[in-house]
């Protein structure tokens, strides 16, 4: 239905280029990573490419996960402490009407500051490297693993 139209491509997440040598790392497929191929395909703008980070911008890489990694520790105490402070707001001076309005503006904000942290997401990595480029018998050797 809404399959893609080219041909997949090697692409670099990093630099958006396309990988035809060397070494790269595969994306590991997550729900997150589901979730943006389900909303492109209901935008049509799925393309089918094979998402790697090539070994030359491994370091980049990290640096930016690392980032992402630590954003979402700290929304996450964020989410905590305001958890902490709704329940003590309710309890402190309890009404059902108080409850459900903190319950509904605690949802509300949690998923605001959740998906501040998804816009900078970055996908974790396979393991080992694949090597792209030519075989021993000098064809070329593209190994695709599609998402």
């Amino acid at each position: 239905m809404n399959e893609p139209k080219e041909s997949p491509k090697n692409l670099d997440i990093i630099t958006g280029e396309e990988i035809k040598e060397g070494k790269a790392y595969k994306i590991k497929n997550d729900p997150i990573l589901n979730l943006i191929i389900k909303i492109k395909k209901i935008t049509k703008t799925y393309k089918g490419n094979n998402l790697y980070v090539s070994e030359k911008n491994l370091e980049e890489y990290k640096k930016k996960r690392k980032r992402f990694e630590t954003n979402m520790i700290i929304l996450s105490v964020l989410i905590s402490l305001l958890l902490i402070m709704v329940f003590a707001s309710t309890i402190s001076n309890f009404s059902i009407e108080k409850a459900l309005s903190n319950i509904f503006t605690f949802l509300l904000l949690a998923i605001m500051l959740f998906s501040f942290g998804i816009l900078n997401y970055l996908p974790s990595i396979e393991d080992k490297a694949i090597d792209f480029g030519v075989n021993k018998d000098g064809k070329e050797d593209n190994n695709t693993g599609k998402l």
